[in-house]
């Protein structure tokens, strides 16, 4: 509340209840509170793999990406997502996938497919502060980092100026898959 220059009034009587009023300042716009509208751009059937341990977000997440014209391949996690893209690389065209999982982390599945094919389009999708998770090496490997919640103008725009400049699922046409990953013993 302070950082917007507000502040709370908390008012208390036992066995009445209590009230709480939130203060914040009007602002200086003059305009209608509506944001301009957004550009939507829309995929051509290109193959999303969608990574996050939340079937909340993933479910919504891939309708989001149906509905912009993807297809899309779900993992729960790292390890699911390496597997899925073992089997499905030649047709993946980008990598969307969330930061804190179980079992492999986004980041070290980011690693893994750079290492395997530095043009494949990364995509980290945090709840937390970049600056917390990820360190200056991560943000220098993956081509985006998008904070949750995030638009569907915001996903679209980021999906289409990555694929524009990508053509992975022609690369990997030409390449033998090989992921130097094996299962830890848990």
């Amino acid at each position: 509340m302070e950082s917007h220059h507000g502040y709370i009034d908390i008012s208390s009587e036992l066995n009445v209840g209590t009230s709480i009023h939130l203060f914040l300042p009007l602002t200086e716009q003059s305009n209608c509170c509506l944001p301009p509208t957004e550009t939507i751009f829309r995929g051509n059937g290109e193959t999303i793999l969608l990574v996050d341990d939340q079937q909340e977000v993933r479910e919504t997440c891939r309708e989001v990406l149906e509905t912009l014209g993807y297809t899309v391949l779900e993992a729960v996690d790292g390890v699911e997502a390496l597997d899925a893209y073992a089997s499905h690389a030649t047709c993946i065209s980008a990598v969307l996938s969330d930061v804190v999982m179980p079992h492999m982390q986004g980041i070290e599945l980011a690693c893994r497919i750079k290492q395997h094919n530095p043009v494949m389009p990364v995509i980290l999708i945090s709840g937390y502060d970049k600056d917390d998770v990820l360190d200056q090496h991560t943000l220098l490997l993956v081509d985006k980092v998008l904070a949750k919640p995030f638009s569907i103008a915001s996903i679209s725009k980021v999906l289409h100026q990555l694929l524009l400049t990508s053509h992975v699922p022609e690369q990997m046409a030409r390449k033998q898959l090989k992921l130097n990953w094996h299962p830890s013993p848990d």
